[in-house]
């Protein structure tokens, strides 16, 4: 082609054509730069090891900076029951109500929902709002929901006081950013939940009077699932009360009340053992007003004995926020420990009457000493008396069914003899601290032999110092068996390392054992190796079949992912579709490869439920550890990055992390 004939106009538009299109490029070339750093500084304050109020704050301000805003907040309605922030920059405190009216909430609700540019016409019939955007002159705002791993958890909030709109590439952007901080507030909050119930099970678990019990779980109930009052109905004698003074102080509840709680413990949810949730409208049971605050959603948890519904433990919120699956699923676990509570402290009662009745009758029968062996040859509990030396000079026949072996056979021998080794130093602890404070009871948990053969059970082991009684001259040892409550207890702390769906270990345990391991392998000089995978348009499935198809589908690959992994090796579930995979004592991959082959094949095999048949697959990214260079987080994020390589690669697939995927 010829040069010579084309006219300089025409050769001037080309040059502004070529200008304008580098122009263009250019500037999408910063844009995409400018998200990648704005997403990169929320990620750095979202992994901060700061107390969760100030890594609120820092989200908040990160956001405002980024984004050129003058006003933000977050408000998380799904853990705290309420539409007040839980943090915000920018609005006077005395701006933001403690609680707002039943048509506020619902138009709130829907702000929340939606997620859009919320002008000044849209929140009209909403004060609060209103007085804000008129004293700070608010020209736009923009309303992003945070939606965690379920379901919509509460928004994220900015808006300028100048007349600068959020482009659609912001919302997008600010969208993705709050899905990472929902799930950041999501996992934080179970976290706490679980410590606080894992705490409080101590607590509760101690006390030995069921009005107590009930008082405490009533008080902590509201507390650990973010409601604003509670209350404890009990079927049996009709008998509830609230806490919460603010609201209401009753001891005789009306009769209104009371009716509706009994309705209620004829609902087919309820007997099943669900937690049963109402939210306040005109078609809804549930219409209850105390001392003119009326509470607009409840949550109710069933508590049975042997089988039958004896109490319902209540929460009320006074905003009509429903409450979440996974604040239900926490709520049903703390019914279940005041469930176990009430049960030890009715026995208990029971058998603190049987006693008082049977010391009862023998004080009319003997005198003094005669009396005191009689109860001790009667008494279900192990009663010994000890020389200083720790040997047995007398011990009762309770030992026969419970040690399985005649008191005979232990008169002369010592009692650490009987304990297990791992608990030798605590029963050494005991004996001397009772040496040294002479009639006073001690007390300690030990492992006891029961039987001749390898078997412990726990027992609750009770000492006093009654050398220098003449009647006694001998350290007095009551040996009350707890095997059934210690196994309750452990079995508590396994839950919370443990995700309730799958059975797989959850986030936290996961990482715990990474950083173990890690430490493991510094020492030793090798390495360890994280499997991080999710699957491939699992949305679809979720979407289209619903979230027990969905639930149903996670277990069926986490069995999966059991079956092809070593004994020694950890699986979790990450989040949503997320799993991990440890490895320990790794040298290289070829040592992974046998598995990584068996784990993409069985992913693409077909889900069979009923008459669907789904079909998955996943991709997946691995990480092997650096010594004395990785740490947890890095290792993550490693294993993170490489997945989503093998994502854009085309899918069902897997990545091996190298240092070039970080650009």
């Amino acid at each position: 082609m010829s040069y010579s004939n084309i006219k300089p106009e025409d050769l001037k538009a080309e040059i502004r054509k070529l200008t304008k299109a580098r122009d263009e490029a250019l500037n999408a070339a910063r844009s995409a730069l400018r998200d990648t750093t704005r997403v990169t500084r929320l990620l750095m304050a979202l992994n901060e090891r700061v107390p969760f109020n100030i890594l609120l704050d820092n989200i908040l301000s990160t956001v405002t900076e980024l984004f050129s805003s003058d006003i933000a907040a977050l408000i998380d309605t799904a853990g705290t029951g309420h539409f007040r922030p839980i943090a915000f920059v920018g609005i006077p405190e005395e701006y933001i109500p403690e609680t707002i009216s039943m048509p506020e909430s619902l138009m709130m609700s829907k702000l929340i929902s939606k997620g859009v540019i919320v002008t000044p016409e849209m929140i009209k019939g909403i004060a609060f709002l209103e007085k804000i955007y008129r004293k700070l002159k608010i020209e736009t705002a923009v309303w992003i929901p945070l939606r965690g791993s379920e379901e919509t958890r509460g928004a994220l909030i900015l808006a300028r006081c100048k007349s600068l709109p959020f482009t659609d590439e912001e919302v997008n952007l600010l969208s993705a950013m709050a899905y990472r901080i929902a799930l950041a507030i999501e996992q934080i909050q179970h976290k706490n939940q679980l410590e606080h119930i894992i705490s409080k099970n101590r607590d509760i678990g101690s006390l030995l009077n069921e009005m107590t019990i009930r008082e405490e779980a009533v008080k902590t109930f509201p507390l650990i699932i973010g409601a604003d009052a509670g209350s404890f109905f009990c079927n049996i004698d009709n008998f509830g009360f609230f806490f919460d003074k603010e609201y209401c102080d009753f001891k005789n509840l009306p009769s209104d009340i009371l009716s509706f709680a009994r309705n209620l413990c004829d609902d087919p949810e309820i007997l099943k053992g669900d937690v049963k949730c109402l939210i306040n409208t005109e078609d809804s049971p549930f219409s209850v007003s105390f001392s003119g605050s009326t509470f607009l959603s409840m949550l109710a948890a069933p508590i049975f004995r042997e089988s039958r519904l004896v109490c319902l433990l209540y929460a009320f919120r006074v905003n009509a926020v429903h409450f979440t699956e996974e604040t239900r699923q926490v709520a049903s676990l703390f019914a279940g420990q005041v469930s176990i509570a009430l049960e030890n402290a009715h026995h208990y009662k029971i058998a603190q009457d049987e006693l008082r009745e049977r010391k009862q009758a023998e004080k009319s029968l003997m005198e003094s000493q005669d009396r005191f062996r009689a109860l001790i040859h009667n008494i279900s509990d192990i009663i010994a008396v000890l020389n200083a030396d720790g040997s047995i000079k007398y011990i009762s026949n309770s030992v026969i069914p419970q040690w399985g072996c005649e008191p005979k056979v232990l008169v002369g021998n010592t009692l650490l003899e009987r304990v297990h080794q791992d608990d030798h130093k605590t029963a050494v602890e005991l004996m001397r601290d009772v040496l040294k404070n002479p009639g006073k009871n001690i007390s300690r948990i030990v492992r006891m032999q029961a039987g001749e053969a390898e078997a412990w059970r726990y027992f609750d082991v009770i000492q006093t110092n009654l050398l220098n009684d003449p009647s006694v001259e001998g350290i007095v040892s009551t040996f009350h068996d707890i095997t059934e409550r210690k196994m309750v207890e452990l079995n508590l702390t396994e839950l919370a390392f443990r995700d309730p769906l799958t059975g797989l270990a959850n986030r936290a345990y996961f990482r715990d054992r990474v950083r173990f391991s890690l430490l493991h392998a510094n020492k030793i000089n090798t390495s360890v190796a994280v499997i991080f995978f999710d699957l491939d348009d699992f949305k679809y499935i979720n979407d289209k079949y619903g979230h027990l198809t969905g639930d149903t589908t996670l277990c069926a690959i986490a069995e999966r992912v059991r079956r092809y992994i070593r004994s020694n090796d950890i699986a979790a579930r990450f989040g949503g579709d997320e799993f991990t995979i440890l490895f320990e004592n790794i040298h290289d991959i070829q040592q992974l490869q046998p598995m990584l082959d068996r784990l993409v094949e069985n992913l693409f095999v077909p889900v069979k439920l009923s008459e669907l048949i789904l079909k998955v697959g996943g991709s997946i990214g691995i990480a092997i550890s650096i010594p004395d260079q990785d740490d947890v987080d890095s290792l993550l994020r490693k294993a993170d990055l490489a997945m989503y390589q093998a994502k854009r690669s085309g899918k069902g697939r897997y990545v091996i992390y190298e240092p070039a995927l970080e650009g």
